[in-house]
Order: structure tokens, then C-alpha cells, then sequence
């Protein structure tokens, strides 16, 4: 969808725009594990560890827009759990939670 597709390009420029706002910037946090996760659930624990800009895509692809994140399971994440400067963008790819991975 066209208004999908909109909003990642936003959120890519925006999280691109934090991280060059400062390119000393080394505040890095630990992004958590959030697969298996609801969607809000990974966002709000996401956000507590300082992570701000973040990206739901449909992992069945059939790129639905997640309208009701606590409806939705984390299939993938990128990047990776792991030591992440705070300023990235984290993508969470999630299917409804009656679906599969």
C-alpha cells in the first residue's frame, strides 16, 4: 500500500536524520530479544532500553498495515538483539496472532 510505503520512507528519513543530527553520538543500548513478542509489547520494551524510531511490516506479504499492535506477533527483528546505537531504526516484522511465522 501506497500510505505504508509513505510512512517507512518517513520513518527511514527521520531515523537517518538522528543518527547524522549528531555523528559523534555514541549512545548505544542493548536492543532486546522481541521475537514471539505482541507488537506493542516489543515497542514499549524497545522504547524503555532508549530506542525511539521503528518500522511494523506484515511478514506474510501481504503488506497490511498493523492497526492494533497487541493483535500482532514479532516473526523477525532487524537488526539482531545485540549492542545497537539508539538512533537506529528498528524493524519489526509481524504476523497477526491466528498466523504462523
Amino acid at each position: 500500500m501506497k500510505h505504508n510505503d509513505d510512512n517507512r520512507e518517513q520513518f527511514a528519513r527521520d531515523a537517518a536524520e538522528a543518527a547524522s543530527a549528531d555523528p559523534t553520538s555514541t549512545e548505544t543500548a542493548e536492543l532486546p530479544d522481541m521475537v514471539g513478542m505482541d507488537l506493542d509489547s516489543a515497542q514499549e520494551i524497545a522504547k524503555v532500553y532508549g530506542f525511539r524510531y521503528f518500522i511494523d511490516e506484515d511478514h506474510s506479504g501481504q503488506d497490511r498495515l498493523q492497526i492494533l499492535d497487541n493483535e500482532w506477533t514479532v516473526c523477525t527483528q532487524d537488526p539482531a538483539p545485540g549492542t545497537e546505537r539508539v538512533e537506529i531504526l528498528v524493524t519489526l516484522h509481524a504476523v497477526k496472532d491466528d498466523e504462523t511465522c
